[in-house]
Order: C-alpha cells, then sequence, then structure tokens
C-alpha cells in the first residue's frame, strides 16, 4: 500500500526570489534538449544558505532518450560524463563554464526515481558506496533532492518523508553505528591505530546522523551537513583530541559510544538488533532483511554460475511489462537450462540477476537475456553483470558483443529504457528486423570489443 504521506505537487520559480538572469539562460538551454523533463537549481543556493563562493548545482531530470552528447553540443567549455559514469544513483554529469561562472550539472533519471519513492514508501532503500561519502549514498537521497530543490523548468514531484522509511530505516542505520564504532574501540583503539580509530569513529558518527535523521523525518541531500543537522557537530572536538595512547584511545572511543546511545534513547531510536516496528532482525554484520535493498558493502558480485531455469522462471515473472508473453517466457527457461549462466546473488545466496549468453563463435558472444528480480531495480545489477560478461568476453578474444531487444518502432516506454542502458555503454543499432514476427520488431544492438 502506498503510504499517503508521500504525495506530488509542483513547484513553481515564483516561490523563490533567487533565479537571476545566468540561471535562467542555463536552465533554459538545458530544458529544450531532447528527453528533459524538468530542470532544478540545488545545493546551498536552493535552500538559501550559500555564500558567494557557493557552488551552482543544476539538476537535468530526464526519461528514456536522453544523450549526454546533446549538452555538449551547446559548445559550453567543460567535461560531461556518460550516463552511468558516476554511480547507479549519482549516475553522471560534470562541471562546465557558462559566460565565467563555472556550472555543476547532474543528471536524475525519473524512471528511477520512481522506484527508489515506491521502495521508499515500503521502508525500503538501497546504499552504494560513493566516493567521499563516509556513511555511503542512501537511495532515498534522490527523493531528498526533490523535496529542497527550485524547479526551474517543467514539473517535478515532492515528496512528504515516507512514514515507512521513518520507522524501518533508523534501527538500519544505529545498527550500523553500533557496529562501526565497537570495531573503533576493539580492532583500532585498544592498539593504538589513531588513523583507523578517528575514520571509523567518524564513519560511525555518520551513520548515527542517518538514524536520528530518518527518525525525524528530515530529508538530507549529502554529509556536508549531516553532522550539522542531526547535532552532532560536537564529534569534531572528540576526534580533534584523538592521541596515540591506547587508554585514550579506549576512553574517548567509549564516551562517544555511550554519549550517542544516549541521544538515540532520547530520541527514541530502537536499540539492539530487533527494529521496533516488527520482529524482523534489522541487522546481523552486514546483513540488512528489513530493508532488503541495502547492498552494505556496496560492491555487487556478478560471477559465472551453474544453470538455474527455476531462477529465470522467477525472475520472469517479477517483470511482466518486458517478459509476458508465455512462449517466450518458456523458452528463455529452456535456454537457461543449457546456456552459460552469470548471476547475481543477495547475502542469503538467492538468485536477483540472471545474464544468458550464446557464444556463437569463438569472436561473437550474445547477451541472450538478461533479467534483474524488479526489487533490485536501478541498483546497479545489470549494470554488473553487463560489465562482468564483457570482461570475460574481451579476455577469451570475443571481438564482438551483440544482444536483441525490441526495437523502437513499436512504442514501449519498457524497452526504450533497455536500448538507452545499452546505448550508453556502447552497443550501437545495426539493423531492425522481423525476426519475432511484424508485431514485435527485433532490434539487433552490438559493441566492437577492439
Amino acid at each position: 500500500m502506498i503510504d499517503p504521506a508521500c504525495k506530488e505537487h509542483t513547484l513553481s520559480t515564483s516561490d523563490h526570489a533567487f533565479n537571476p538572469p545566468l540561471v535562467d539562460y542555463v536552465a533554459d538551454s538545458l530544458y529544450q534538449l531532447p528527453g528533459i523533463e524538468a530542470v532544478a537549481l540545488g545545493g546551498s543556493r536552493a535552500q538559501g544558505t550559500h555564500h558567494a563562493e557557493s557552488d551552482w548545482d543544476i539538476a537535468v531530470y530526464y526519461r528514456d532518450d536522453f544523450d549526454p552528447q546533446s549538452i555538449r553540443n551547446l559548445g559550453w567549455p567543460g567535461r560531461i560524463s556518460e550516463l552511468g559514469a558516476w554511480s547507479p544513483i549519482f549516475n553522471g554529469g560534470g562541471k562546465l563554464t557558462v559566460d565565467g561562472q563555472t556550472i555543476d550539472v547532474h543528471y536524475r533519471d525519473l524512471h528511477l526515481i520512481d522506484r527508489i519513492h515506491e521502495d521508499a514508501c515500503r521502508g525500503e532503500y538501497s546504499v552504494e558506496r560513493l566516493l567521499f561519502h563516509q556513511a555511503g549514498l542512501p537511495s532515498y537521497i534522490l527523493l531528498a533532492e526533490l523535496g529542497i530543490n527550485v524547479t526551474l523548468r517543467g514539473s517535478l514531484p515532492h515528496w512528504e518523508y515516507p512514514q515507512m522509511l521513518r520507522r524501518r530505516a533508523p534501527g538500519v542505520w544505529r545498527e550500523w553505528a553500533d557496529l562501526t564504532l565497537d570495531y573503533a574501540q576493539e580492532g583500532h583503539a585498544r592498539h593504538g591505530r589513531t588513523a583507523q580509530c578517528a575514520g571509523l569513529l567518524s564513519e560511525g558518527a555518520c551513520y548515527a546522523a542517518h538514524a536520528i535523521l530518518a527518525h525525524r523525518g528530515e530529508w538530507v541531500t549529502n554529509e556536508k551537513q549531516l553532522l550539522t543537522k542531526a547535532g552532532l557537530r560536537w564529534v569534531d572536538e572528540v576526534v580533534a583530541g584523538l592521541g596515540r595512547d591506547p587508554q585514550g584511545l579506549m576512553r574517548a572511543t567509549v564516551d562517544m559510544r555511550e554519549r550517542l546511545a544516549d541521544l538515540m534513547v532520547a530520541e527514541g531510536i530502537p536499540a539492539g538488533r530487533r527494529n521496533s516496528d516488527s520482529e524482523e532482525s534489522v541487522g546481523e554484520g552486514s546483513r540488512v532483511q528489513v530493508v532488503r535493498n541495502v547492498r552494505a558493502a556496496g560492491v555487487i558480485d556478478c560471477h559465472r554460475d551453474g544453470q538455474v531455469p527455476d531462477d529465470v522462471t522467477r525472475l520472469l515473472a517479477t517483470v511482466p511489462e518486458w517478459f509476458g508473453i508465455p512462449e517466450a517466457n518458456a523458452e528463455y527457461v529452456a535456454a537457461a537450462a543449457t546456456m552459460e549462466t552469470w548471476t547475481v546473488r543477495d547475502d542469503t545466496g538467492r538468485v536477483v540477476g540472471v545474464t544468458l549468453v550464446d557464444r556463437h563463435f569463438p569472436h561473437v558472444a550474445e547477451i541472450h537475456l538478461t533479467v534483474v528480480d524488479r526489487s533490485r531495480h536501478g541498483t546497479g545489477i545489470g549494470t554488473a553483470m553487463l560489465r562482468a560478461v564483457e570482461s570475460d568476453a574481451r579476455a577469451t578474444g570475443v571481438r564482438l558483443l551483440e544482444v536483441k531487444t525490441l526495437g523502437a518502432s513499436h512504442s514501449d516506454a519498457g524497452y526504450a529504457r533497455t536500448r538507452h542502458f545499452y546505448r550508453k555503454f556502447g552497443f550501437l543499432p545495426l539493423e531492425e528486423t522481423d525476426l519475432w514476427g511484424d508485431a514485435s520488431p527485433c532490434l539487433i544492438m552490438v559493441k566492437p570489443l577492439d
């Protein structure tokens, strides 16, 4: 059931006084590009907390056929990444100079945001590793941005903090804080390893801050103000006062743990390994069950596996809009019993993604099927499988990688995203054929590996 607190409305620039001509020019230029549905001002300037040297953060929200090359074609000096170059959540952007002003551009995928919102309303989210982020990047940060950004062109949803996320996320974040601080104490402080101890104290404080803000239902968009918003700025003093003496490190670590525990009690955030919302375990080591999309390690392990036809049957059933023809599904399941198989499994060993590979010739390999459990869409599993298959293909002398998908002459939003996915990884449309019949045009896409 969708959380009634998750509502939608459109922000307008008339609600915000700060909108100089340069931003109008940039917003107009970006909004007219193919695939762009909205342009928003983000960061401190959207919140009114900026100073003269603050960055100008501009987000472009797109669906389907957006191509970063269209931004390059505007002729502004700078560098723009391909889609997916940064991470599955923060999936790209760059730094440009417009009329002498530096502008940071960020890509935001509205299809991904829709899925993240649906997950959040069930109390589910993912966390991925990202450079410069100590606690990792929670997927719902994209919803937080919508909560504070100023929409300059187009319209965007603006959701309240989902109640199920408020109920479930704090216990998980607190669990991670407790485990991290425990290791800071026993793994490093006790042995006088100041650098590692300080790093884990800071990381644990970030987890604790996420717990506090999630419990309050307060959006946060990055870690710059994370500790400040949560009232944990005092951690600076703890870290600054660390010495090299093991006893001193132990005292500082224990004091910090006790102080954070008192704050958690004051906030009403549950302790221990049980979430107050249910009897499900919220964490055992790095495993999270209540929030089943969390990837604590941030690394998706895709490897060649044995045949898993039963898992293919299950996964196909989760995405009927892509795989809704029983006869075709039966053929995929039959192929899964014999073809080269690559899988991604969750922490429990359950298969959540499968790619089947057909080796036509020593120098040609076809991606026969890729399917990912719907609940894991947008978490980077498809990307991990494609990269693993391509890496293996290169290592084994394959010179051409092929994939077949539904052609653009048959209008389908889901398969438009599929084509876009392969294009951003370098696949080129080769030919649209009637291999699957007139009603299902088959687009052959290829990627040279030389």
